[in-house]
């Protein structure tokens, strides 16, 4: 079978730094000659628009109870014709869909009792012996395929759009100060500094920068309120996520966790600084930002997460609010080399 002749589709319902973690894949498979359609939920079906090598079809529509999600997303894979399956991580019922669909090659990672059930292939990523960045475990499906290309992450954005953000940034935040974007919740399971934290350091960078801070309708609850200033601005719910994406390719520096914006920012080369945490899932090694425009700070601490909170956990007081501050000066300075990711 030729790359010409492959009808993959790549099914995920986890977080958006996922998401945006496998175009890369979807990239590879484009390249080879194969058709795309990534299977996915609604909301991040931004990161895929204007992407010239997969197609986006909501999973939202088949909602329900599990059989009902399996037997429709089934039905429209089945009339996809589909000759691969890929599941870059563990969903049982995205497992049962493409098995009762019929498509013939189906590969996963992460796939457990259920993936072997549904007789996939488990692409093993050798995590525990070797860690490494997920953006290339996942490109461990396009290699079993015969394929292969750079893991670096891609958005798509046109002039108009960022147009538009740098135009509705001017208006939040007047000025010609550097743009930091702060986005300081996350929706996975990895470690972050304390809400406090976040605000503490917004509102000192707000004395020689300009600071929007972005999350979710839902964060605004739990984001602490800073002192007044001008030059700071929290954002939350406010704005869509193309925006969101839009407003981070026109920022100077984003602070944040490990969470979807950072992959963002590696998408659109916009520097960064991230406090990563010690548990072994969640390192740097396999979530940081690795261009060179990037700022990679870690809890010093080993061993057992240092809260016991088993994942969703405050990181300790190290490092310090004055050597994050530090580092995103530094960001701040650094430019841009080898932007990639906008259109026009």
């Amino acid at each position: 079978m030729t790359g010409r002749d492959l009808k993959i589709a790549v099914m995920r319902t986890d977080h958006l730094g996922d998401m945006v973690l496998t175009t890369p894949l979807a990239r590879a498979f484009h390249s080879g000659g194969a058709s795309v359609t990534v299977f996915g939920p609604g909301r991040w079906e931004a990161v895929w628009k204007s992407n010239p090598h997969a197609g986006h079809v909501s999973l939202d529509q088949f909602q329900g109870t599990p059989a009902r999600f399996v037997t429709g997303l089934a039905r429209r894979l089945r009339a996809g014709r589909f000759s691969h399956a890929v599941v870059p991580h563990h969903d049982s019922r995205l497992f049962f869909a493409a098995l009762a669909a019929g498509i013939p090659r189906r590969y996963c990672h992460f796939g457990g009792i259920s993936g072997r059930m549904a007789l996939f292939h488990c692409i093993r990523s050798g995590l525990n012996s070797k860690p490494r960045h997920f953006s290339d475990v996942w490109m461990d499906a396009a290699r079993r395929l015969g394929f292969d290309g750079s893991e670096q992450p891609e958005l798509f954005l046109d002039p108009a759009e960022t147009g538009r953000a740098r135009d509705l940034l001017s208006s939040m935040l007047p000025g010609a100060s550097p743009l930091l974007i702060v986005a300081p919740f996350h929706g996975g399971n990895s470690c972050n500094l304390p809400p406090a934290r976040y605000s503490a350091i917004a509102a000192r960078m707000a004395e020689t920068c300009r600071v929007l801070v972005v999350g979710t309708a839902a964060e605004k609850e739990l984001w602490p309120p800073a002192p007044h200033s001008p030059n700071l601005r929290a954002s939350f719910g406010e704005l869509p996520l193309r925006s969101v994406m839009a407003a981070i390719a026109c920022a100077d520096s984003l602070f944040c966790g490990s969470t979807g914006p950072l992959h963002i920012a590696r998408a659109l080369g916009t520097p960064s600084v991230t406090v990563f945490g010690p548990r072994p899932a969640n390192a740097a090694v396999m979530w940081r930002n690795p261009n060179v425009n990037a700022e990679t700070l870690t809890s010093p601490a080993t061993g057992p997460c240092p809260c016991g909170h088993g994942g969703r956990c405050v990181l300790a007081d190290t490092p310090t609010d004055d050597e994050i501050i530090a580092a995103i000066r530094r960001s701040i300075g650094r430019g841009r080399p080898g932007r990639s990711g906008e259109s026009g």
